[in-house]
């Protein structure tokens, strides 16, 4: 996590205090796809065992934050009782069970290859030749 995940932590944070149910989501499934913005090369595969370690270490992150969060929140005058319900989950959970075949008839015919091939890193044809498939439709599975 960085600090460009700031600013919609403070929105959910905001919904959570005020009595909101909120909901993080941890990227488990689409880290193992990948996200070509602003690359003109696949990125090296980790491997299974880091992308599980790196996933249980952001969740253990946002757990942190959500914790400090609820001492804040008590400091400042915010009453337990009134305080919505959080969760951290993983999309790994169900994406983890889709198969191919379920995939492909649920996206492949909302899937235009114009809207892939139009994403700022293939405005150049020859840089979307360096970029793998999963990556270019990872940013669709979200």
């Amino acid at each position: 996590m960085h600090v460009g995940h700031l600013l919609p932590y403070f929105a959910l944070f905001w919904l959570y205090i005020h009595g909101h149910k909120a909901v993080a989501l941890v990227g488990g499934s689409t880290a193992s796809v990948g996200d070509p913005t602003g690359r003109t090369t696949s990125r090296t595969d980790q491997g299974q065992q880091q992308r599980e370690k790196n996933t249980e270490n952001i969740i253990n992150q946002q757990e942190a934050l959500w914790n400090r969060l609820d001492v804040l929140a008590e400091k400042h005058g915010y009453l337990k009782e009134r305080i919505g319900a959080r969760k951290v989950l993983d999309n790994s959970s169900w994406l983890s069970e889709v198969t191919v075949m379920q995939l492909l008839s649920t996206l492949g015919s909302g899937l235009r290859m114009g809207s892939l091939l139009s994403r700022d890193t293939c405005v150049e044809i020859s840089l979307c030749a360096k970029i793998t498939a999963n990556e270019l439709t990872g940013s669709r599975l979200n």
